[in-house]
C-alpha cells in the first residue's frame, strides 16, 4: 500500500561527498548539487532550522582544499546560469528571524538523491566573515521538506533518520528517509517523547551515569533539559555536571583543544543516559572519547595528535540555553520525526561495527509514513512561497528553534563579547559542530568530528561498508566516487572544485545495494 500521492519515500545517504575536482577533498554530510551546471556540496544536517544554508565563495581564508573539506565545498554563484540574488521581501524563503545579518538571500537550481530537482529553489548565503559549512533543513517550517513533498519528490514531510556514526574505531554513514523510516535500523519499538512547538527535539533527561568497570556515578542530581540537534557533535551540560564528569573520569581540562583529557592509564567508560519516559540509552566509550583531527593541506582529513585522547562533553554556564546533544548521543539511535503530526520518537539504533568488511548492514525496510491531509494530490508544486512549511500558521517556535542562525548568533556573540570564565566562550563554539565553526584556515582544528584518515595517496576517510558510496568496497581502504557519477563537461571554479553539466541518474547497483530497493516492502502508516 502506497500513500495517496503515489509517492516512495526518497532515500538520501548521509556519507562522504567528495567536493573537489581532484578528488583529494572530501566532506561529510548529503550530496546536494546547486546551480547550473551544477556545483557539489555537501550538507549538515539541521533538525531545527527552516531553510538551506551554502558558505560564502570569500569566507575562504586558506587552501581551497582545506576550505573545500570544512566547508563542505565552495558554491561560486558566478558559475551558475541560473543564479538571481533577491532582496529579503522578494525572496520565497520562510521569513525566519535571525536571517538579515549581512546575508545573501539568492535563488538557484538545486538537485539532490537520484533525480530529484527544484528550480528557482529559495537559498541563503552567509556573509564572507562568518563561514560555515552548509545545513540542510528538517525543521517544523522547512522549505526543503515541504517542497519535496509539494513536488512529488517524497510521500510526506516527515522523516525517518539514522544519523551514522563518527567515531575512529567504527565510523558509519547514516541514511536521511524523506516520507517514512527504515525499519531495519530500529531496535526494539520506538518510543514517542513530547513534541514541543518552541522546540520540538527538546527532551527531558532524568539519569546521566558515568559507568567504567571500576564503578559507576551519577552525574545529575535533577532532571535536565537538553536539545537534540544532528549538527551539533559533543554533549554539552551544565557546568556543574561538567565539572564532576571531569573529577569522575579524571580528566583535565586543556585550554587549548577546548575539552577534557584523559591520561593515558585511565580507563574509559561509557554514558548511560535515561530520558524522562524511561527511555535508555548507553553512549559507549568509542564514541565518548576521540583523537584530535583535522584537514590537511590537501583537504585530506586526519589525526593531527595521536597520543592525546579527549572526551566529547562539553561545559554550558549561560542557564537559560538548554544543553545541546549533538551525534555523539544521536549516533546510538534512530530518530522518526512527523512535523505535520506534531509528533516523533526515538528508538536504539542497530549498528554495525566494521570488523568484517563484507557486512554492509541491513537492507533498508522502508515503510512510508503519508501526510495527514493528503488526499491524493498533495504532489503539485508550490509556485508561490514555500514558506509556511507543514505547521500552519506556526510563525515563531521560540528563541531555539531559530535553528542555525540562534547558534551562530549565539557563537558570535560570545566570541565577540567574551565572558568571565574562559571556557565558556570557547566551548560555546565547540557545542556547534567542526563543521559550522567560523573558519580558520591556521588553526584548520575540527575536534571529535570526522573519521581518521589513513595514510595512502588518495583521501581514506573511516566509513562502514554501509555507506553508498562505498558499497561493496572496503570504505577503510579506499574512497570511491559519489554514488551519482559526476559526468560531462568540467566548469572548473575556485581552488580546482568543478561544477558538472549532468542530468540526473538513477543509482548503480552497488549503491542500490546498499541504499536498498526503493519501494521494497513500502506500507504506508501513519507516524509508527
Amino acid at each position: 500500500m502506497s500513500c495517496p500521492n503515489g509517492v516512495e519515500p526518497l532515500q538520501l545517504p548521509i556519507h562522504n561527498v567528495t567536493v573537489t575536482s581532484s578528488g583529494r577533498a572530501v566532506s561529510r554530510g548529503v550530496e546536494f548539487g546547486i546551480g547550473t551546471p551544477q556545483q557539489i556540496v555537501a550538507l549538515q544536517l539541521a533538525l531545527l532550522d527552516s531553510e538551506v544554508f551554502i558558505p560564502n565563495l570569500e569566507s575562504c581564508n586558506g587552501t581551497a582544499s582545506v576550505c573545500a573539506g570544512e566547508l563542505g565545498g565552495m558554491y561560486d554563484a558566478t558559475l551558475s546560469d541560473t543564479y538571481s540574488q533577491v532582496t529579503k521581501s522578494q525572496w520565497n524563503g520562510t521569513d525566519s528571524r535571525g536571517t538579515d545579518e549581512g546575508f545573501i538571500f539568492f535563488n538557484d537550481r538545486v538537485q539532490y538523491g537520484s533525480n530529484s530537482s527544484h528550480d528557482a529553489f529559495p537559498l541563503l548565503m552567509s556573509q564572507p566573515s562568518f563561514s560555515h559549512q552548509g545545513g540542510l533543513p528538517l525543521g517544523p517550517n522547512s522549505t526543503f521538506l515541504t517542497q519535496a513533498y509539494e513536488s512529488g519528490q517524497s510521500s510526506s514531510t516527515a522523516v525517518g533518520l539514522y544519523p551514522g556514526r563518527r567515531n575512529i574505531e567504527n565510523p558509519e554513514d547514516g541514511l536521511l528517509i524523506l516520507g517514512g523510516y527504515d525499519r531495519s535500523r530500529v531496535d526494539g519499538e520506538l518510543v514517542e517523547l513530547d513534541y514541543n512547538l518552541e522546540c520540538p527535539t527538546c527532551v527531558e533527561v532524568k539519569s546521566i551515569v558515568y559507568e567504567t568497570p571500576d564503578g559507576s556515578e551519577s552525574l545529575i542530581d535533577e532532571p535536565l533539559t537538553v536539545l537534540l540537534e544532528m549538527y551539533a557533535r559533543d554533549i554539552g551540560v551544565p557546568q556543574s555536571t561538567y565539572d564532576r564528569f571531569i573529577r569522575t573520569v579524571g580528566a583535565t581540562y586543556n585550554p587549548d583543544l577546548f575539552f577534557a583529557v584523559v591520561p593515558p592509564d585511565v580507563p574509559l567508560g561509557e554514558l548511560t543516559v535515561t530520558l524522562a519516559n524511561d527511555y535508555t540509552i548507553t553512549v559507549p566509550a568509542e564514541e565518548l572519547f576521540t583523537k584530535p583531527r583535522h584537514y590537511n593541506d590537501e583537504g585530506v582529513y586526519e589525526i593531527s595528535d595521536h597520543d592525546t585522547t579527549f572526551a566529547m562533553v562539553s561545559n554550558l554556564t549561560d542557564p537559560t540555553i538548554p544543553p545541546i546533544w549533538g551525534l555523539t548521543f544521536l549516533s546510538q539511535n534512530y530518530l522518526v520525526i512527523d512535523h505535520a503530526r506534531q509528533q516523533w520518537k526515538i528508538g536504539k539504533a542497530i549498528k554495525v561495527d566494521n570488523d568484517d568488511i563484507f557486512d554492509f548492514g541491513p537492507e533498508p525496510d522502508i515503510e512510508a509514513i503519508c501526510d495527514p491531509n493528503d488526499n491524493g494530490n498533495g504532489s503539485g508544486t508550490n509556485t508561490g512561497a514555500i514558506a509556511g512549511g507543514v505547521i500552519g500558521g506556526v510563525a515563531f517556535l521560540g528563541l531555539i528553534a531559530f535553528g542555525i542562525w540562534f547558534y551562530l548568533r549565539r557563537k558570535k556573540r560570545n566570541a565577540a563579547g567574551g565572558s568571565g570564565d574562559g571556557r565558556t566562550a570557547a566551548k560555546m563554539e565547540e557545542q556547534l559542530p567542526p563543521s559550522y565553526q567560523q573558519h580558520d584556515a591556521a588553526a584548520a582544528k575540527e575536534m571529535g568530528d570526522k573519521s581518521n584518515m589513513l595514510a595512502t595517496n588518495g583521501p581514506v576517510e573511516l566509513f562502514s561498508p554501509v555507506s553508498p558510496q562505498t558499497a561493496g568496497h572496503d570504505s577503510r581502504i579506499s574512497e570511491l566516487a559519489s554514488p551519482a557519477q559526476m559526468q560531462g563537461k568540467d566548469h572548473r571554479g575556485v581552488g580546482g572544485f568543478a561544477g558538472y553539466e549532468q542530468v540526473p541518474q538513477e543509482l548503480d547497483s552497488a549503491v542500490a545495494s546498499s541504499v536498498g530497493k526503493k519501494g521494497r516492502d513500502s506500507e504506508a502508516v501513519e507516524l509508527p
